[in-house]
């Protein structure tokens, strides 16, 4: 016989943690292989945002100084890339490198006059593929996406 209240019982049965741990795998089974995709695309979309940035870079450096300034973009066979924006026959004014991710890049060697206009490019079409994305840098050098990507370049 016992005396005084009833306590209640703390904790889980078994059960409770079973069913709770298949919860929990069947959510993390759905939910990665989304994640990792989104972590890929996110590389992807950030590589060509610093690409395209240090050509727009490289474009304002030469109005603002007056002198012609190149930004040569140089991929690996690996996918990893470089970006050197320097005067001509001057110094190194930036260097832009990928990250750990490895995307596929093309190489692209552009030169903008003091005008910001496109002096002289590696490539007839003056354009570079990012993965799947492209860049394309018109006579005028106006740097973005090619007009049939949606761009109005």
């Amino acid at each position: 016989m016992r005396v005084g209240k009833a306590r209640p019982h703390s904790g889980f049965t078994l059960i409770e943690l079973l069913v709770t741990l298949a919860v929990v795998i069947i959510v993390f089974t759905v939910t990665v292989p989304g994640f990792q995709n989104l972590i890929s695309s996110s590389r992807v979309t950030s590589d060509y945002n610093e690409i395209l940035t240090g050509f727009n870079y490289a474009r304002s450096e030469a109005v603002k100084r007056r002198d012609p300034v190149s930004a040569s973009l140089v991929a690996d066979e690996s996918g990893k890339w470089k970006m050197i924006v320097k005067v001509v026959d001057g110094d190194a004014l930036a260097i832009r490198e990928s990250g750990a991710g490895q995307t596929a890049t093309g190489s692209l060697s552009v030169t903008f006059n003091a005008l910001g206009r496109r002096a002289g490019c590696s490539s007839v079409e003056c354009t570079v593929n990012v993965a799947t994305k492209a860049i394309q840098i018109n006579p005028m050098g106006q740097v973005g996406k090619p007009a049939e990507q949606g761009g109005g370049v």
